[in-house]
């Protein structure tokens, strides 16, 4: 994207080019029902009950034509080529965008019980501090040894209170932590114009910089 002006109005990213092999289906997860509505219907009307009107999901090579099918225009459709990562699917989101937005929303195409009420409290956090780059929305679980673990300074997966050091994915972990832990719920909030005009060398620095 060659834009580098921003735009007034926040966007959404929902990240659904994941391959879903643990489901065993021919169907893509985000598009099996849950309550009589596909998976990723819930997170696009959570960002839509937030305002934010502007949305795009990224999906894969093989769901694609699926996820037209079913949303039709009511979406931006963007294609992340192969699996690379969060990183990499929110790129190829914001490419398909025609300006660089101010504000980015982002969530998972399978976390249906993201309310938006919490979303929107990430929103007004991360606009608090006009020099924060990104924001986390973790919460408290006390059966999460396979959730990603908040690492904060001043302590390891579980405490700390001082800035975001990085997410400790289970797969990662020497041990299975079945304590309480500060976990990641894969939803995020980050300055546009800042992840476009980083380099690949300081994406990972948008970390240290949540909360």
């Amino acid at each position: 994207m060659n834009a580098t002006n921003s735009d007034s109005d926040a966007v959404g990213i929902v990240l659904a080019a994941g391959r879903g092999s643990r489901m065993r289906s021919r169907i893509p997860k985000p598009l099996h029902t849950l309550a009589g509505r596909e998976l990723i219907r819930y997170p696009i009307e959570a960002l839509k009950a937030c305002g934010v009107s502007r949305i795009v999901v990224v999906a894969s090579p093989d769901n694609r034509d699926a996820m037209v099918r079913v949303l039709g225009d009511e979406v931006v459709c963007a294609v992340q080529g192969s699996p690379d990562g969060t990183a990499d699917a929110v790129a190829c989101g914001l490419k398909a965008l025609p300006v660089v937005p101010r504000m980015v929303v982002v969530l998972a195409g399978d976390t249906p019980l993201v309310r938006p009420e919490s979303m929107l409290k990430l929103m007004e956090d991360h606009q608090t501090d006009p020099h924060r780059r990104m924001t986390i929305l973790s919460a408290a679980d006390a059966f999460g040894p396979d959730l990603g673990h908040i690492r904060r300074a001043g302590g390891g997966a579980t405490g700390g209170t001082g800035m975001v050091l990085g997410i400790e994915e289970a797969a990662d972990r020497a041990e299975i932590c079945y304590g309480p832990a500060e976990v990641n719920t894969g939803v995020y909030c980050f300055d546009g114009l800042g992840w476009t005009t980083a380099s690949a060398q300081f994406r990972p620095l948008l970390l240290a910089n949540a909360t």
